[in-house]
């Protein structure tokens, strides 16, 4: 496979799409910023209302305190064959996917550059775009060998599209992570292009979604921020093509008015919020690295990356990724997923809409731990 992990030619698309957003949300970048220290500062709190909303709307809430503990409870939920996943670098995070494997249990990526990814047996190079280091020639090449799809990237996609479709109208669980959840109402809310998770979150009749507890805002104008601040700084979008939010299992009241749950949505919606070292961050000082919000922005100018590609982080790519580890793995996973690579060139911290400091917040991890 292609090993140009940030292509010129897709990193300027991205980019002056991403510029002529950002003439039309001028202060984009501060709100968004806001957004997210305001909820930090009352984490607890928070965390406390969304389990109490959630539960309110019907939803089985688990506070999972590591990644052992999230994994363990997925582990004890599942007992099909199989699941559908959408892309979540959450449940990267806790290892869920080698874990139901292990178990027996196929998992199926139904985001086509994860699919790709995993027919391709590689780790995704970008939270955004995990096949865009492989070329499209290569993309038909796996297509073709691993499904028998034929034809040009439009035909092929048609294949992919049927083959997924089984998996998802068959699947009795649907894995997703969020964007955020709203405290004041107990809802996720997930922003995509594809469909997929709108599919995987609606067709099995169970959804498990998987979220960091600094995904927690208090309403749902702040989760608007943080969902338009992922589309414009990932993609360069006014926001995703589907955006979902999902306040509870479906329900019916159609029949005299008594509610029933399970029409055509799942019967059962379990979010599982993850701590996983973020407490931590928060109070040895380092919430920079909570304020993340996958974009990938600056993976794009980061030399590093594009020398090292996904192997420059942990779970999180690039050097936000390997500070991070420190957190959530320890600090020999942080050394081994480049820590000490960073060249503090600064570059990330100017494309980051929160401007995370990541050559500083390096440079203090490496003295501290």
């Amino acid at each position: 496979m292609g090993k140009t992990f940030a292509p010129p030619g897709v990193v300027e698309e991205i980019s002056a799409r991403r510029r002529q957003k950002l003439a039309r949300y001028p202060g984009l970048g501060e709100q968004y910023l806001k957004v997210r220290r305001d909820a930090l500062r009352q984490m607890d709190a928070l965390v406390e209302k969304a389990i109490q909303t959630l539960r309110a709307k019907k939803c089985q809430v688990h506070l999972a305190a590591d990644a052992a503990e999230a994994r363990e409870l997925i582990l004890n939920l599942v007992d099909a064959p199989m699941v559908v996943k959408s892309r979540s670098l959450a449940l990267g995070e806790i290892g869920v996917v080698p874990a139901l494997e292990a178990k027996g249990v196929k998992v199926v990526e139904t985001a086509l550059g994860d699919f790709v990814v995993q027919l391709a047996g590689e780790r995704p190079a970008h939270p955004v775009l995990p096949a865009w280091h492989i070329s499209e020639t290569e993309i038909l090449n796996v297509l073709k060998s691993k499904l028998g799809v034929a034809g040009d990237l439009h035909r092929a996609l048609a294949g992919v599209r049927e083959h997924l479709r089984r998996y998802l109208v068959s699947a009795a669980y649907g894995l997703t992570g969020a964007n955020a959840v709203v405290a004041e109402n107990g809802s996720l809310v997930i922003m995509e292009d594809e469909g997929n998770a709108r599919a995987v979150s609606n067709l099995p009749h169970t959804h498990i979604a998987v979220v960091g507890i600094e995904k927690i805002v208090p309403d749902q104008e702040d989760a608007m921020t943080v969902c338009r601040t992922a589309a414009v700084y990932g993609t360069g979008q006014d926001i995703g093509n589907y955006l979902s939010i999902i306040t509870g299992p479906s329900s019916t009241g159609d029949i005299q008015g008594k509610q029933v749950f399970g029409m055509h949505g799942p019967k059962r919606v379990i979010v599982i919020l993850l701590d996983n070292g973020r407490r931590r961050c928060l109070e040895s000082g380092f919430e920079e690295l909570l304020y993340c919000n996958n974009c990938g922005a600056c993976l794009e100018v980061c030399p590093v990356f594009k020398a090292r590609g996904p192997a420059y982080g942990h779970h999180y790519p690039g050097g936000r990724g390997a500070a991070f580890a420190a957190f959530t793995d320890g600090i020999t996973a942080a050394r081994e997923a480049g820590l000490d690579w960073c060249q503090s060139c600064g570059k990330c911290r100017e494309v980051c809409p929160a401007g995370i400091n990541t050559p500083e917040l390096i440079k203090r991890l490496s003295v501290i731990l």
